[in-house]
C-alpha cells in the first residue's frame, strides 16, 4: 500500500477511535473511572485510558523524532478520575497523532522528485 494511502487509512482509524472513546467517556459516570472491570485482572478504567493517551502522545513524539523517545502521559493520576480531563486528553492526543501523520506525509511528498508527483 502506498505511504499516502496508508496515512489516510491511519488518519481515518484515529478519527474513528476518537469518536468511540468520546462516546465511551460521555456515557460513563465520572465515578466509573475509578472502577475495575469485574472478573479481569486490570487497572481502573481511568488508568487504562491514561495508557491510551500516553501511547498516543508517545507515538506522536516518536513520529516527530524519527525514533522511540520513551513513554509518558500528560494526564496526572488525579486527572484519570475526572471525565472531562480524560476526554480532553483523548481528544488532544488523537489530534497530535493526526497532525504527526500529516507531517510525515508532507515530508514524504516533499522528498519525491517532481516528476513522480506529476
Amino acid at each position: 500500500m502506498p505511504a499516502v494511502a496508508t496515512a489516510d487509512v491511519i488518519r481515518e482509524r484515529v478519527r474513528e477511535s476518537l469518536a468511540l472513546y468520546d462516546e465511551l467517556t460521555s456515557a460513563l459516570p465520572e465515578a466509573s473511572l475509578a472502577s475495575f472491570l469485574p472478573g479481569l485482572p486490570s487497572n481502573a478504567i481511568g488508568d487504562q485510558l491514561w495508557c491510551v493517551v500516553g501511547a498516543r502522545e508517545s507515538f506522536t513524539r516518536a513520529i516527530h523524532a524519527g525514533e522511540w523517545v520513551g513513554f509518558s502521559c500528560s494526564l496526572s493520576a488525579a486527572e484519570t478520575r475526572k471525565r472531562e480531563a480524560v476526554r480532553a486528553g483523548l481528544s488532544r492526543s488523537a489530534e497530535g497523532v493526526l497532525d504527526a501523520i500529516g507531517l510525515r506525509r508532507r515530508l514524504a511528498l516533499a522528498t519525491l522528485p517532481a516528476i513522480a508527483r506529476a
